[in-house]
């Protein structure tokens, strides 16, 4: 709860529209580059935040960018939900089951992302290369309004950027409170 709570603020900051655009001109128009940037912020911030409220965050961005390319952003949402999934494993508190295993099987956040880590870095890997292939024709489609895209100002999403700051330390000392709370036992 105290996570969800964190990330709305965060939200409100508009840092989840920041990186859709950020990520949109980056990619100037590749949709494998875009798709890759996307899921992997995702199953990044999965690792920390509920995967629900992770997606729920993301896909209105991804909506919005898509409408501006004028292409189905579904191959898009389906692969954040999946990369989403994945990288909410890889820690103690991203999902809930993870904390439910954790609690029952004592063990700690540093214990549970080194036995989880790799296995799911493959896993996002090979999610990743599963999208590639299945969404193929859907990655070659031609993006419109580029040129509008590129000229728009990402920071100018940025509404509140103390709050964001505010929210970013935050979130950062629970992340890294969480990474010494083993051995502060």
């Amino acid at each position: 709860l105290g996570m969800m709570i964190i990330v709305a603020i965060l939200a409100e900051s508009g840092v989840f529209q920041w990186v859709g655009i950020k990520a949109s001109k980056v990619s100037k128009g590749n949709l494998w580059r875009l798709m890759l940037m996307l899921c992997t912020f995702t199953a990044v911030v999965s690792m920390f935040i509920d995967n629900v409220t992770t997606v729920l965050l993301m896909v209105p961005v991804t909506i919005a960018v898509f409408r501006t390319f004028k292409v189905s952003p579904m191959p898009f949402i389906l692969a954040q939900a999946l990369a989403s999934n994945v990288g909410g494993t890889a820690t103690l508190i991203g999902d809930p089951p993870n904390i439910m295993i954790g609690s029952a099987a004592n063990i700690d956040f540093n214990m549970f992302i080194t036995h989880m880590g790799p296995t799911v870095a493959v896993s996002f890997v090979a999610s990743l290369l599963l999208m590639k292939f299945l969404f193929r024709k859907d990655l070659k489609a031609q993006v419109q309004n580029l040129e509008h895209l590129m000229r728009e100002d990402e920071t100018l999403y940025l509404k509140d950027r103390k709050l964001l700051k505010k929210s970013m330390v935050v979130l950062i000392g629970v992340i890294a409170l969480f990474v010494v709370h083993g051995s502060l036992q």
